[in-house]
C-alpha cells in the first residue's frame, strides 16, 4: 500500500503524464470472462404451468485484499414467450482506486435462453462513462443480429453463431448442468461482455484435483478447476473452484502479475466496502526505472532494454515506423524509440497502413456526431496540410479538456466534447474524432508513457495519424505538436466494437511484470 500517496504530484500537474488506461475495462473484461454469474438455466422446469421460483446469487470480487465490487444474477422464466425459455439477469458493478480517485464500471446483461442454454436475445448495458453504451442482440437462423447504440451514435453488425455455441453465463451452466470430475477436460465458446461491444470467447475447463480451499469466512474441500480463457488474441489463465453439485463458488484470474478473486456470497458481504484499499491501479502500475529523464518528451531517441519473466519482449512490443524490437533472449530485447515527425524521414517502411476503419466513425469515436464536426470544422478551419490541421486538433484538445478526471473509465468521443473532462482516453477519442472529421485517418495507440513524479514508465493511450504515407504520434495530454522518445507502444486500434478489447486487453502481457532499463538517450 502506499503511505506516501499524499505527498506526490496530482494527477495532471505540469510533471506527471495526464491520463494513463482505464483499469476498470480490463478489469471489467477480465470478471466476465471469469465465470461469475448465474445459476444455471438449464435446471429451468419446461412446463411453463410449473415454473420456479426465481433464484438469484451474489457475488464479492476482489484484487489483492482490496474488495473492488460485486456481482448480483437473478435467474427467471420468462411468462411472455410462447417457447419455454428463461431470462437471466445479471448487474456487476466496480469501483478501483486509481491515482486516488474511484473508477467505476457498471455492466448489467439480461440475456433469453433455452433451458439448454442457446442464445435467443440480450441486452449488454455497459457504463464507464456519461454515457452507456447498449448493444442489443437477438438470434435469427444462425446468426447473432447486434445493434450497439452510444451517445448517439447506432452501429449494426452479425456474426456467425451455433446454438452450440453458449451465452454470457455458459461456463458456470456447463459446470452445473454437468459437473465436473478429476481430470475431465471441456471446452466451451461463449459470449462475454465488453466495455465498447461483445465479444467471444474459448473457455478450456481442466478438473486437476481436490484441495481445501479458502472462501470468505469459511473453508471448504472443493474441486480445482484450471481455467484457459482466449479471447480477442488474448490468453487470461485462472482457476475456479466447485462443490459436488457444480456451483461454483469462487474464481481467479491473472490480470498480468494481478490476481482478481471473486467469491460466492451473501448479499451484505458482497455490498459491503473494503474501508481502506491496499494497493492503488494507478500508481502501483507504473514501471519504475532507476535512471530518470529530465526532459522526456523534447527526446529524440532512447534505447531501452526491456524485460518480461515468461515471455520475450519482442513478441509484445511492435516494430514500426518509430519503434524497432530487437530480442536479445527468450525474456529481454531491446527497444528503439525515434521522435517521428512528417519532415524526418523513416528509417523503416510502415507495415500497416490505414483502414476504412481508421476514417469513419464508431461507437466510442463519433467523428460524424453534430458538435465534434463543428469543432473539427472551426479549427484550423482555413489550413488544407493535414499535418498542421492535426496538430491544431491536438493543441485544441490539450487546451480544452482540462479537468483530469480519473473517475470514469472510458467516455465517447461525443461525451467528452461536451463534457471537457477525462483521462488520456478521452483525449485520445476526441483527437481521433476531430481528425477523422477533416479526412485524415487517425487510431489509438497504447502502451507506456514515461511520468516525470513517478520516476517511471505509466500506461497511457494517445494517437497515431496518417501522414504521408506514414503514422506519425500525436499526445493531446502533452499538446506538444508531437511526441519525443518517452512513449513505448504495445498496440494500436481504430478502437471499433470488435477490436477495441483487444488493444486493451494487450497490456496484460506486461503488467506488474515488465521491467525497463534506460540504456541510451539523444535528446533534440
Amino acid at each position: 500500500m502506499h503511505t506516501e500517496s499524499t505527498e506526490r504530484s496530482l494527477p495532471g500537474s505540469p510533471t506527471r503524464a495526464t491520463g494513463h488506461l482505464p483499469w476498470a475495462g480490463v478489469v471489467g473484461l477480465a470478471l466476465a470472462i471469469s465465470g461469475a454469474g448465474c445459476r444455471d438455466s438449464s435446471r429451468a422446469p419446461s412446463d411453463k404451468s410449473d415454473l420456479a421460483p426465481a433464484q438469484e446469487t451474489w457475488d464479492a470480487v476482489f484484487i489483492s485484499n482490496t474488495k473492488i465490487g460485486w456481482i448480483h444474477a437473478v435467474h427467471m422464466p420468462p411468462a411472455f414467450s410462447e417457447e419455454t425459455l428463461v431470462k437471466i439477469t445479471s448487474r456487476s458493478m466496480l469501483k478501483m482506486p486509481r491515482y486516488g480517485q474511484s473508477t467505476a464500471l457498471e455492466t448489467e446483461v439480461e440475456s433469453v435462453e433455452t433451458p439448454e442454454g442457446a442464445v435467443r436475445s440480450f441486452t449488454l448495458r455497459t457504463v464507464a462513462g456519461p454515457s452507456p453504451i447498449t448493444v442489443e442482440g437477438r438470434y435469427r437462423q444462425g446468426r447473432l443480429m447486434l445493434v450497439t447504440r452510444s451517445s448517439g451514435q447506432q452501429t449494426e453488425s452479425e456474426m456467425a453463431w451455433s446454438d452450440e455455441n453458449g451465452g454470457f453465463f455458459a461456463v458456470e451452466q456447463s459446470v452445473r448442468r454437468a459437473p465436473l470430475t478429476t481430470g475431465e477436460r471441456r471446452e466451451l465458446t461463449c459470449l462475454i461482455p465488453g466495455y465498447s461491444g461483445v465479444q467471444v470467447a474459448s473457455v478450456i475447463l481442466e478438473a486437476v484435483e481436490l484441495e481445501e480451499t479458502h472462501l470468505l469466512g469459511d473453508r471448504q474441500r472443493l474441486l480445482k478447476v484450471r481455467q484457459t480463457i482466449l479471447v480477442a488474441d488474448q490468453q487470461i489463465d485462472g482457476w475456479c473452484w466447485t462443490d459436488q453439485d457444480g456451483e461454483m463458488l469462487k474464481t481467479s484470474v491473472l490480470l498480468g502479475g494481478l490476481r482478481q478473486t471473486t467469491y460466492r456470497t451473501d448479499k451484505e458481504r458482497a455490498l459491503t466496502e473494503t474501508p481502506t484499499a491496499d494497493f492503488d491501479l494507478g500508481w502501483d502500475s507504473i514501471v519504475r526505472v532507476s535512471t530518470p529523464l529530465p526532459r522526456p518528451h523534447q527526446t529524440r531517441r532512447i534505447l531501452y532494454r526491456a524485460t518480461l519473466p515468461n515471455r520475450d519482449p519482442s513478441q509484445v512490443f511492435p516494430s514500426g515506423g518509430s519503434q524497432q524490437i530487437q530480442s536479445i533472449d527468450g525474456h529481454s530485447a531491446r527497444i528503439a524509440v525515434l521522435s517521428a515527425r512528417p519532415d524526418v524521414p523513416a528509417t523503416v517502411p510502415e507495415d500497416s497502413p490505414p483502414t476504412d476503419a481508421d476514417l469513419r466513425a464508431n461507437n466510442l469515436i463519433q467523428s460524424d456526431e453534430p458538435h465534434v464536426r463543428d469543432v473539427a470544422l472551426q479549427v484550423a478551419a482555413a489550413d488544407t496540410d493535414p499535418w498542421t490541421i492535426c496538430q491544431a486538433m491536438e493543441q485544441w484538445v490539450f487546451q480544452n479538456v482540462r479537468n483530469r478526471n480519473f473517475g470514469q473509465g472510458f467516455a465517447t468521443a461525443a461525451d467528452v466534447v461536451r463534457s471537457r473532462e477525462g483521462d488520456c482516453t478521452e483525449h485520445a477519442v476526441l483527437l481521433a474524432a476531430l481528425c477523422r472529421a477533416r479526412g485524415v485517418p487517425a487510431r489509438a495507440a497504447i502502451g507506456l508513457i514515461y511520468s516525470e513524479a513517478d520516476r517511471g514508465f505509466a500506461f497511457h493511450m494517445w494517437n497515431e495519424v496518417w501522414i504521408a504515407n506514414r503514422w506519425i504520434p500525436l499526445d493531446a495530454t502533452l499538446g506538444l505538436g508531437g511526441i519525443g522518445a518517452a512513449h513505448l507502444k504495445i498496440a494500436h486500434s481504430d478502437l471499433s466494437a470488435e477490436r477495441a478489447e483487444a488493444a486493451m486487453l494487450s497490456i496484460l502481457q506486461v503488467l506488474h511484470q515488465l521491467q525497463l532499463e534506460i540504456l541510451e538517450v539523444e535528446e533534440d
